[in-house]
């Protein structure tokens, strides 16, 4: 049976998703974690001059302090692991159109 365009536009796609979540995957991306700006001790309820300190959250409720700077390599790989999880989706859904 021959492929229609449709068929070879959602194989092309399928194709393109795969390499996508390959380069996330080699972000090592993060799942179950988030981070949380507090604010420093001692400045509850008036305007704080500081800038505050990110904390990293899991899921399990356990949570540690981190500096500034892995905040934003945290937050990078935080973003990869939602966006596999679309991806994944997504891919899990060209498969049954295709199937």
């Amino acid at each position: 049976m021959a492929r229609t365009v449709n068929q070879a536009a959602i194989e092309s796609e399928l194709e393109t998703l795969e390499a996508e979540i390959g380069k996330l995957k080699a972000i090592e991306p993060l799942e179950g974690v988030r981070i949380k700006w507090v604010r420093p001790a001692g400045t509850a309820g008036k305007p704080s001059q500081k800038k505050g300190y990110p904390r990293l959250i899991h899921a399990d409720g356990t949570s540690r302090n981190i500096q500034p700077l892995e905040a934003a390599s945290y937050q990078k790989r935080i973003e990869a692991g939602r966006e596999l999880r679309r991806l994944g989706r997504r891919r899990e859904q060209l498969a049954a159109r295709l199937a």
